[in-house]
């Protein structure tokens, strides 16, 4: 009987710091700002956090989506049912209210986590900003709410701010700095696809991406319908796919990629608008950059990587971060020299949960703007 009231005893002081460890590392964002429990910074946050005005722009799937305040983008529970097709569909106007952390199951044994490493530090940080958005837009449409969170910065802090983009945030902000580099500070881009390969072109877009168990709520016409995915697959002339040129839809058509994975009439006129507007997009990033700010990339080198799709339908691979290869994280139109780079092992999905490197990222921003 003792042994099992201690049992029983030890389950329940389980429960209860599973219970506070929840509470205390839960993110809650408010107009663009993270914040969490002051005990948890103390336990948990990397060291030299940046006291400079720094925020965060994730990638694609990065930012809580919600519709009508119903969360829309993600909730535990879509993971194992298929029953709702339609909430990611563009044209569904979503509001985007925070940055994705994590889906817990069992905190701290059984959860997935997204930016949490990174949202926590900028909550413990004095000057830590989150830039959430609507990641099925194009860069062209995000970018008036980026200089609007940047302007901002600049009126709070009297500062300008550096930026931490990762994976598709680094192709809004490449576009951006191409505009407004005056009003920023030091950028660090983290597994940026600023040179893509045709990884989404014949996965995210032809076959749709499973969110774990669940096949529908990123199915291929979903994905197919958010503008942001035509920005995420080879650039003009770059012939990636089969040597042929992926910005043309009739090489879409020909080879049932996209929509013609499952509709084999959609509009060729369609799509090639979609694919132009990519194009002059593409244009923009490739062009010579004429800021002095400091810049960091981060790639990776180590992990199977798909870089191209040979001629004979064969594919390729290169050392990557398992989504983005090394050379296509590697940013156009700025000098080798104005660039510090970083190779690190951590895979794409891990690269800002991993304390070492974000340690490194705070370092140079601190540099950057001592």
């Amino acid at each position: 009987m003792i042994s099992l009231a201690i049992w029983i005893g030890a389950l329940i002081v389980m429960v209860l710091l599973l219970i506070w460890y929840y509470r205390i590392s839960t993110i809650v964002f408010t107009d663009y700002r993270p914040q969490v429990h002051q005990t948890y910074c103390a336990l948990t946050k990397t060291a030299n956090t940046p006291e400079y005005p720094t925020f965060l722009v994730p990638g694609l799937k990065g930012s809580i989506l919600t519709d009508s305040n119903d969360l829309v983008w993600l909730r535990t529970r879509d993971l194992v049912t298929t029953q709702d097709t339609s909430p990611l569909m563009a044209g569904n106007t979503l509001t985007p209210v925070g940055v994705f952390t994590r889906l817990v199951s069992i905190p701290f044994f059984l959860e997935y986590r997204g930016y949490h490493r990174i949202a926590a530090d900028l909550g413990c940080a004095q000057n830590g900003y989150t830039f959430y958005y609507d990641w099925r837009k194009a860069p062209q449409d995000i970018i008036p709410e980026l200089n609007a969170l940047v302007d901002r910065v600049l009126r709070e802090t009297g500062k300008k701010p550096a930026i931490i983009a990762h994976s598709y945030g680094g192709v809004i902000v490449r576009g951006y700095m191409q505009e407004a580099h005056h009003k920023l500070g030091s950028i660090v881009f983290v597994g940026a696809p600023l040179n893509p390969g045709p990884v989404f072109l014949v996965d995210d877009l032809t076959k749709g991406a499973p969110v774990f168990s669940n096949k529908i709520l990123t199915s291929a016409p979903v994905v197919v319908s958010h503008e942001s995915s035509y920005y995420l697959i080879p650039h003009y002339g770059s012939h990636y796919y089969r040597g042929k040129e992926v910005m043309n839809a009739h090489t879409w058509k020909e080879d049932g990629l996209g929509p013609y994975s499952y509709d084999p009439d959609y509009s060729l006129e369609r799509l090639q608008a979609v694919l132009d507007r990519a194009t002059d997009y593409q244009q923009i990033i490739n062009a010579p950059f004429t800021g002095d700010n400091s810049i960091m990339v981060v790639h990776n080198k180590t992990l199977k990587t798909l870089s191209a799709i040979l001629p004979n339908g064969n594919p390729a691979y290169t050392g990557g971060d398992g989504r983005v290869g090394s050379d296509a994280a590697q940013p156009n139109g700025i000098p080798a020299s104005q660039i510090t780079f970083i190779q690190h092992p951590a895979s794409h999905s891990q690269q800002l949960q991993t304390h070492e490197l974000l340690e490194r990222m705070y370092q140079f921003i601190a540099a950057s703007e001592e």
